[in-house]
């Protein structure tokens, strides 16, 4: 290390020379971090040999994160991480863990590493040797805080800082719950996990059968109308390269994709799985991955489409993964219509580039998914098939690749990589009928699940009062960002950058509901209401919003039209049970609001702010 870099740096892989050097000599190591991976372990695992290391692990993410959870994350990355004689360093970890402590064998000989792991929620990240030096930083004890992302630090040497850090560390640790016993029952499930079981998977595999146990992991089981499903998927996705699952909502779409992922992942057909999805869908599916113990990286259509990096940090990691993929990858297109409209053939559209490049020339695995294919026409079909592997075809001179195309919606089902699901073939197949002659699906855990005879449609039409403000504020040119310094433009103009993406989203809340409306109206209405968007001209948009606001109070709950319509409707169907469904989650929270106000006698409840233990 350089004299700089012995007391501080900011970089990536800078991290790790830095902890190293300051704890290379140290008796006793104290670490506090809010993450960690046995990848990050191993990475000091030399270093570490014959020390006392005393480990406080813990975050707080805004809820109120379960102890369970920060055990069951450890077990998971340990069960795919890279170490040698893994077994034996499981069973390592269990003898000292019922001795108290959770100890590591980092060499050959006797030598071990004491860790004495305990969790409370707190998010430093704190390097501790002895009570000589501390390293303050920002860097998790994870292979990506530590190497991969570009962190910063300080050493600490000043006597009295390091014991302020020490006395504190050791309160806290003193405070927390240590994870032994939690540990130690998952890692012995751990050691009994592997030969027998996949054996059995990879024999299912060959014969495309499902298995009828869960496998490993949180997945919950296949159904029976599923099962089938997934086995075609698996078949066309070996025979293809890809395939499109075309699936009516409700169906399971999510689960089936999971069980896809985690199948080629134990025969070793993939390791990891990109999954490109709407914003909201990216934190579901990083939980159901994990509980298919894939490893995964998930991002929104939107940054799919981005190339300035000014805009999201998201695109340069999103470029780093698609650089690096290869065909042991798996991309999960969830909603894949969101990438139905592909552009002109001279002008591609970036997302359809980015994709096509990462299947057609990196042979990445491909899963598509969707319940509306198309929505104007069979060019919206088109445009997804044409993110499947290419097909080969053979004319006059010789053979060629071209994209998978039809002539009409219908011949969709048709085609080899393609597998459509509907409900009403659910519902032919694999219903039942109880007593009363209904007929109903088994979904999870044995849950019935009815089927409608008929359906009726009824469109009513209300003039939205919001419209008029949505017209003003668009009009206005205030939703125009500021110029970044690095902007150049002609003639001093002021007036900012206009983002119609941008302002096609705020239409999009506007209309939802007064309520979204003016929680929208609030976040504009003064700077820092977008973490990552700043306005050319705030201080009209604040009075703007200010004033529109104090307006809209007079129009809201029992006051709405669109509630009363609401209302009319749920009072047609006396004491039926009714389901609103609401894109918005503040949207839900007033409607439910206005609902009880204006219906005392209807219960009424949101899913949104539901505990979802129960």
């Amino acid at each position: 290390m350089n004299d700089n870099t012995k007391h501080r740096f900011f970089g990536s892989n800078a991290a790790l020379q830095c902890i190293r050097e300051v704890i290379h000599d140290a008796a006793i190591v104290r670490i506090a971090t809010a993450y960690f991976e046995p990848s990050g372990y191993n990475l000091l695992r030399n270093v570490l040999k014959g020390k006392e290391v005393r480990l406080l692990i813990g975050r707080n993410e805004g809820t109120q994160e379960k102890f369970k959870s920060v055990v069951d994350e450890f077990i998971e990355d340990l069960a795919s991480a890279d170490i040698e004689d893994k077994t034996q360093f499981i069973q390592e970890m269990c003898e000292w863990l019922k001795a108290g402590y959770f100890t590591v064998n980092i060499g050959n000989g006797d030598e071990y590493t004491a860790l004495s792991p305990k969790f409370l929620y707190q998010h430093a990240k704190l390097y501790i040797a002895d009570t000589t030096n501390v390293v303050v930083t920002s860097a998790n004890l994870t292979y990506s805080g530590l190497v991969q992302s570009r962190e910063a630090g300080i050493v600490v040497s000043n006597s009295d800082d390091v014991l302020f850090f020490v006395e504190k560390f050791d309160q806290y640790f003193d405070k927390a719950e240590p994870l032994a016993q939690e540990l130690l029952e998952k890692l012995q499930q751990l050691l009994a996990l592997y030969p027998p079981y996949y054996i059995y998977i990879r024999s299912i595999l060959l014969l495309y059968e499902m298995p009828d146990e869960e496998i490993p992991g949180k997945l919950p089981p296949l159904t029976g109308y599923q099962k089938p499903i997934v086995s075609r998927l698996l078949r066309t996705i070996e025979e293809h390269n890809g395939s499109w699952l075309v699936a009516s909502t409700g169906l399971g779409k999510t689960v089936m994709a999971a069980h896809i992922a985690a199948y080629l992942c134990m025969n070793k057909n993939i390791n990891a799985a990109l999954v490109l999805c709407p914003a909201g869908l990216k934190r579901m599916w990083h939980r159901i991955l994990r509980a298919a113990r894939v490893s995964s990286e998930e991002f929104s259509y939107y940054i799919l489409s981005l190339d300035d990096f000014k805009k999201s940090i998201d695109v340069a990691h999103l470029l780093s993964e698609l650089q690096h993929l290869d065909d042991n990858t798996l991309i999960i297109l969830d909603e894949s219509h969101h990438l139905r409209n592909i552009g002109s053939i001279e002008n591609i559209r970036l997302s359809h580039q980015r994709i096509r490049e990462a299947v057609h020339e990196k042979k990445a695995k491909i899963l598509l998914m969707t319940a509306t294919p198309y929505s104007t026409g069979v060019d919206d079909i088109n445009a997804q098939l044409a993110l499947l592997p290419l097909r080969d075809e053979n004319g006059l001179f010789g053979g060629h690749s071209i994209p998978w195309h039809i002539d009409n919606p219908s011949e969709l089902s048709e085609l080899p990589p393609v597998v459509v699901l509907t409900a009403p073939t659910v519902v032919k197949y694999y219903s039942s009928i109880d007593e009363q002659g209904n007929q109903y699906v088994l979904f999870l855990n044995n849950e019935k699940r009815y089927f409608p005879r008929k359906l009726h449609f009824q469109n009513i039409e209300f003039s939205n009062l919001g419209d008029s403000i949505l017209q003003q504020l668009l009009q206005s040119n205030l939703l125009y960002r500021k110029r970044s310094n690095n902007d150049y433009h002609l003639f001093n103009d002021n007036e900012g950058v206009r983002d119609p993406l941008w302002e096609a989203q705020i239409v999009h809340q506007a209309c939802s509901s007064l309520k979204q409306l003016d929680e929208l109206l609030g976040k504009l209405s003064y700077e820092g209401g977008f973490d990552k968007i700043r306005f050319h001209n705030q201080e009209e948009l604040t009075a703007f919003s200010v004033e529109m606001r104090q307006h809209l109070q007079s129009l809201l709950y029992e006051n709405d039209i669109k509630i009363q319509k609401l209302a009319e409707l749920i009072q047609q169907f006396g004491h039926e049970k009714i389901v609103v469904f609401c894109h918005y989650r503040e949207t839900a929270r007033y409607v439910k609001d206005a609902l009880q106000r204006l219906l005392p006698h209807v219960s009424v409840e949101t899913t949104v702010d539901a505990d979802t233990s129960k």
